[in-house]
């Protein structure tokens, strides 16, 4: 492990060597995203797939199942403090938090059990459904809860909630490696 962390390291100090002075300069005192972004923490999705470089671009919250009410705290903040004009919900493919709100509760850890619970609330298992239909469920869902937790600002113009599904093993049929828009501002996007 310590190869790794020596590794990732040396990655810095070559990237700020890269990057040079005039690139901290453009991002000291505050802070300019015009995206908040709500994504799962799984290890195969990073804003790499929707921008070369995010900084100061988004505003990323990360949490199991991409659930907003598990991350309400830092949500707000992008929303009221940020005032970023839009919300983006993105599920993904081959979900482990979905496929945990599928089992029986008692299987994982408490702490996991307790963040999957709002996807269990929301969800009506159906053995002939596909995991990928799930996930868009999910997401579906969670757009809904944005839309009427910011209902004001997007009432006014100030707020657009949209919600995606990254679908790098090519679930939906589009390719691996999409984005899939699945809600814009309340109106399903995507047809099953």
């Amino acid at each position: 492990m310590r190869d790794k962390l020596l590794e990732l390291l040396n990655y810095n100090k070559d990237f700020k060597e890269r990057v040079g002075q005039a690139y901290f300069d453009k991002i000291q005192g505050i802070q300019t995203p015009w995206l908040t972004l709500v994504a799962c923490c799984d290890s195969r999705i990073h804003t790499n797939i929707m921008m070369e470089d995010a900084t100061n671009e988004v505003f990323e919250i990360r949490v199991i199942g991409n659930v907003i009410e598990n991350a309400l705290g830092s949500v707000d903040y992008g929303v009221y403090q940020l005032h970023t004009p839009m919300l983006f919900i993105m599920g993904h493919s081959d979900c482990g938090a979905i496929k945990g709100s599928l089992d029986e509760r008692g299987k994982l850890q408490e702490s996991i059990e307790d963040t999957l619970e709002p996807i269990r609330k929301n969800t009506k298992i159906d053995l002939n459904k596909k995991l990928s239909s799930y996930v868009i469920d999910n997401i579906e869902n969670q757009v809904k809860y944005a839309l009427k937790r910011y209902e004001t600002l997007v009432e006014n113009g100030e707020l657009v909630i949209a919600g995606g599904y990254y679908d790098f093993d090519n679930s939906c049929g589009n390719g691996c490696g999409k984005i899939v828009l699945i809600n814009y501002n309340g109106e399903n996007t995507y047809t099953k």
